[in-house]
């Protein structure tokens, strides 16, 4: 079960005004529309973004890839378009797969290329919405399938990786002059057994991955709940 909370209904539920010192996003795909219209999305009357909006949320933030396919763009200025409407900020939540992902920068030419799509994705939106716009951001993550020798090593080196990264981001953002900002999420703790590194998936680490660099960052609260659970 999830529980969509407003700075209405927080209010109301303490019994005074709460002036959230951040800013509150509601999360879909890119193309939600066209998820709703195949069943995936239970049906919803009235509009959306005008909804959130009056329920004080301050932004849409849309799922995306690397945002090179071509049918992304076309969605991205739509529904951008349709935020600015509302009174709305779009932002972007890029899910990088290898060898996208931050894991191979420095490595990989397509981790760089990823990097610039997305910001160049965002600027996009912040001419369409008319207000900054904001990307959501992993450190790296990689499967290291069913080895246990080296992971310490391994994960050294994705914590360098992710840090070039994010430098690399900062450095574009501010070389451009960029209507973009971007915050690094604190990650999902992997579960036990299961093979994989995620870099910033402890609060520590996740302040190390911006250690360097002025960038904000998403607390994911339940990532956060996981990574007591699970890592201690």
């Amino acid at each position: 079960m999830s529980v969509l909370l407003s700075r209405q209904s927080l209010s109301a539920a303490v019994g005074f005004s709460v002036k959230a010192p951040f800013s509150l996003g509601f999360k879909l795909a890119l193309d939600w529309r066209e998820q709703q219209q195949r069943g995936e999305l239970p049906p919803m009357k009235g509009d959306l973004y005008g909804f959130l909006r009056g329920q004080g949320f301050d932004y849409f933030e849309f799922s995306v890839g690397a945002c090179q396919d071509a049918s992304e763009l076309p969605l991205l200025q739509r529904e951008a378009a349709e935020c600015r409407r509302a009174g709305l900020a779009a932002w972007l939540h890029p899910y990088l797969s290898p060898p996208h992902n931050p894991a191979f920068f420095g490595e990989r030419a397509e981790a760089l290329s990823a990097l610039e799509s997305v910001l160049a994705a965002a600027a996009e939106a912040a001419v369409h919405s008319g207000r900054p716009a904001g990307i959501v951001l992993h450190p790296a993550e990689l499967s290291y399938g069913g080895r246990s020798e080296g992971l310490a090593s391994l994960r050294h080196v994705l914590l360098g990786r992710s840090r070039l990264f994010f430098a690399a981001v900062e450095e574009r953002l501010v070389r451009g002059r960029s209507p973009v900002r971007v915050v690094v999420e604190h990650q999902v703790p992997p579960a036990p057994g299961e093979p994989v590194i995620r870099i910033g998936d402890t609060y520590a680490e996740l302040l190390q991955v911006v250690a360097d660099v002025t960038l904000g960052l998403c607390w994911d609260t339940g990532h956060y709940l996981l990574s007591v659970q699970r890592r201690g």
